[in-house]
């Protein structure tokens, strides 16, 4: 919205030519406004453990959960039904005025195509502080699960479909609208903060001050999931940020 302090700034992740440095993050999104609000969680502080940062889990993604998916790239895990391909997505629409940007990124191939036959997202930021986010997701099997994320650096608090959580001057409100039999569940607290398939990753001793995960890393994330098996399933939310 601006260049100030209390400006509202937002990242969005689609495309790209090399490899070095990427993640399984295609269609992700940061936002930031007086605070950390929608995280790119788990980055590691003097720490060499890929395991869990660089996973689609740890990014405002689209997981689509498969059975008997293949658990690593080269040496790298790619567990809990994220991507693997992180150059496989391409930007198909950008557009921007003083009014309004808006993105739509066809991440589709960035999946096994064993499980996904559709993931695109359309992203609209209406300055100063609002975001539309519409996710449009195809899985070949009903049975494969999908969970739309959210990460937060600190626990968020539910008011029936709609969500709010802090981090330093900023807050940042979510709500689901649609799937309209969404089930939404927060993840995280002490012990939780990097889980993916049961397993936490933890930074290792001595790289954290106090032995405690910063705000910054994300400690919390809420899941929204559609509320009955189907192949086809379009998730929409609305995000306001503010003071």
């Amino acid at each position: 919205s601006g260049t100030g302090l209390d400006d509202t700034y937002a990242l969005f992740v689609s495309g790209g030519h090399t490899l070095q440095h990427r993640h399984y993050d295609a269609n992700h999104f940061t936002i930031y406004k007086q605070g950390y609000l929608a995280l790119d969680s788990g980055a590691r502080q003097g720490d060499s453990d890929h395991n869990y940062y660089r996973q689609t889990i740890a990014h405002n993604c689209v997981l689509i959960k498969m059975l008997d998916e293949p658990s690593m790239i080269g040496s790298t895990p790619v567990r809990a039904g994220g991507q693997f391909n992180p150059l496989a997505s391409e930007t198909v629409a950008f557009e921007t005025s003083p009014y309004y940007s808006y993105v739509a990124s066809d991440a589709t191939e960035a999946y096994y195509e064993e499980k996904c036959d559709m993931m695109v997202r359309q992203f609209v930021f209406l300055p100063p502080d609002h975001f539309v986010v519409f996710d449009r997701v195809i899985a070949t099997r009903p049975d494969y699960a999908k969970t739309w994320l959210l990460h937060h650096a600190n626990e968020p608090v539910f008011e029936g479909k709609t969500w709010h959580s802090d981090q330093d001057r900023g807050r940042i409100f979510c709500r689901t609208l649609l799937p309209e039999d969404a089930a939404l569940e927060p993840v995280g607290g002490p012990g939780k903060e990097f889980i993916a398939d049961d397993h936490n990753w933890e930074v290792a001793p001595g790289h954290l001050p106090d032995e405690q995960v910063p705000e910054v890393m994300g400690r919390w994330r809420v899941e929204v999931k559609p509320g009955a098996e189907r192949t086809n399933d379009v998730f929409l939310h609305l995000i306001q940020v503010g003071d």
